[in-house]
C-alpha cells in the first residue's frame, strides 16, 4: 500500500515465516486497490466465517478466493 506520496508499506499480518500467506497473491489480483484488498482481507465476513486473512492463514485458500470472486467480480 502507498503511505504518502512515495513510501509503501506491507502489513505484517499477510506474512508467515516471512512469505505472504498462501492466497493472497490470488485475493490481490481480484481485488485491484490494495486498500480495499486490505480491508476486505481482514474484516470479518459471516458469508464465509470470519476474516478472510485469517481463513488464508488456516489453509482455507479456495473459500477465500471464492469469496473475493462474489464480492468483486
Amino acid at each position: 500500500m502507498l503511505k504518502g506520496e512515495r513510501k509503501h508499506v506491507f502489513p505484517l499480518a499477510q506474512f508467515v515465516d516471512g512469505r505472504p500467506v498462501k492466497g493472497m497473491s490470488e485475493v490481490t489480483s481480484i481485488i485491484c486497490n490494495s486498500r480495499a484488498a486490505w480491508q476486505w482481507l481482514i474484516q470479518p465476513k459471516p458469508s464465509i466465517g470470519g476474516a478472510p486473512l485469517d481463513l488464508l492463514k488456516a489453509g482455507q485458500v479456495n473459500e477465500v478466493i471464492a469469496a473475493a470472486e462474489r464480492d468483486f467480480s
